[in-house]
């Protein structure tokens, strides 16, 4: 757990809307746009930019809509040194306005009000002058939401009473890219819990299995409104078919991170669920039920490994924000697998302390592959503008260098990786608060 930050309290500043419209003047306002989609939308891609620019910016705008404009300014101004000083005015006023919104709306949450929270969600968590706990909170509050409005069952059996919740009772207000905006949201929230969860170990929010909201569509078909289908989850990581899994995985880096977030997620889940299964069965069963586990998962992220490879060069060469983030995502992924199993050395029976300590001897030198490619990776951030990086770059950094401290004994290659991740880390601490927490967080626990 990060330590708190003695940071400035923003939460009950005094409401700031008429000093802000004196600044937002229309050449800002379309700056901030601008910013947005050129910055955030890699990582957040929710909001389709040409209906945002037609609906936007039109005087009589909901409530809803405000409350989203409002946090998509402010996380724009977050990524940029121009208005990094009206960052906490706007991040202010969208707070007001989401918690207005909530006593307004008497229970009937909407697609804007969660796509707010989770943009205000990644904002917390990533501003030096918030606190990471308010951010998972949000996040939180987020996840909530869209389980209330069951986004996560999108395109499942009872499609047609999911959407009619949230898109005017079934009277077709909505078309294709206001459901494929709303597909996406979830995605967003699903990568965000994955991800933030890997930092302490966390709970998941969102059950693969109670998922029935198909992947994201191309960006080009997002955009035009050209209506196509794309497989679910299950389909995309299993193979199941073939011909929508090879244009899922060609089709964004956005589909990428959900196949490296699902990876650590199912890591996660399996570190954490053996324990409790071994209360209510045999302990031969559930050791090997826990092999067998390892060992999918091991074959998945291998795989998923291989797709990297392909670009792994032309990515040192011309490093792409968002792939050095998934690609240090799936390294970071491979620790926490080899992680894992190094906690099955003791408390078992002799054949399962074998079977453990051989995949132990496979993972030192997986695990060391990992290093020396996340040390390339890791050197590839100081040819990134700061601005430009994606915001959750230092988890996998964090949760990489406490493997690492773990290991110093074993190899130079883990010590070397300390240092690479904390001069890294250092570059971006100066626009991203996360950062900073990470930074600390690792001098804490090295000292």
């Amino acid at each position: 757990m990060f330590p708190p930050f003695n940071a400035q309290q923003v939460l009950e500043h005094a409401p700031v809307s008429h000093g802000l419209e004196v600044q937002l003047t229309p050449i800002i306002c379309n700056d901030l746009d601008q910013l947005f989609f050129d910055r955030v939308h890699a990582f957040a891609p929710m909001v389709p930019k040409t209906r945002y620019l037609s609906l936007f910016k039109r005087p009589e705008k909901s409530r809803q809509k405000k409350c989203l404009q409002y946090a998509m300014w402010t996380l724009a101004a977050s990524v940029s040194s121009q208005f990094h000083l009206i960052r906490m005015d706007l991040y202010a006023e969208a707070r007001q306005l989401l918690n207005a919104l909530d006593v307004e709306n008497q229970g009937h949450p909407c697609p804007e009000q969660v796509q707010a929270w989770i943009l205000l969600s990644i904002y917390e968590l990533t501003s030096n002058m918030c606190n990471y706990q308010r951010g998972m909170v949000s996040a939180g509050r987020a996840f909530r939401l869209i389980q209330l409005m069951r986004l996560n069952e999108m395109d499942g059996p009872n499609y047609a009473a999911v959407r009619a919740c949230w898109s005017g009772q079934g009277k077709g207000q909505c078309d294709w890219i206001d459901y494929e905006s709303v597909r996406r949201t979830f995605w967003v929230a699903y990568t965000i819990d994955r991800f933030t969860s890997a930092i302490d170990g966390l709970p998941l929010s969102f059950s693969e299995s109670q998922i029935f909201t198909r992947l994201p569509a191309p960006d080009s078909n997002f955009n035009s409104g050209r209506t196509t289908t794309t497989c679910f989850l299950p389909e995309l990581m299993d193979g199941s078919d073939p011909e929508r899994v090879n244009r899922g995985r060609d089709s964004s880096p956005f589909i990428q991170s959900i196949v490296v977030a699902t990876i650590c997620g199912r890591i996660l889940e399996h570190k954490q669920l053996p324990r409790e299964r071994r209360q209510y069965s045999k302990q031969s069963t559930s050791e090997n039920e826990f092999f067998r586990e390892h060992q999918a998962l091991k074959e998945l992220l291998t795989g998923h490994i291989k797709i990297l490879s392909m670009s792994f060069t032309s990515m040192l060469e011309h490093p792409d924000p968002m792939l050095i983030f998934e690609a240090l995502a799936t390294q970071m992924a491979v620790l926490m697998l080899g992680e894992t199993i190094e906690t099955r050395r003791t408390g078992t029976d002799t054949q399962s302390m074998q079977v453990a300590e051989s995949l132990i001897m496979e993972h030192q030198q997986w695990s060391l592959e990992a290093v020396h490619k996340m040390s390339m990776l890791a050197a590839t951030i100081g040819q990134i503008n700061c601005f430009q990086a994606h915001p959750f770059t230092p988890i996998p950094f964090l949760v990489s260098s406490r493997f690492c401290l773990r290991h110093l004994g074993l190899n130079d290659a883990y010590r070397n990786l300390v240092l690479g991740i904390t001069t890294a880390l250092e570059g971006l601490s100066s626009v991203n608060g996360l950062a900073q927490s990470c930074l600390r967080q690792i001098n804490f626990e090295h000292s």
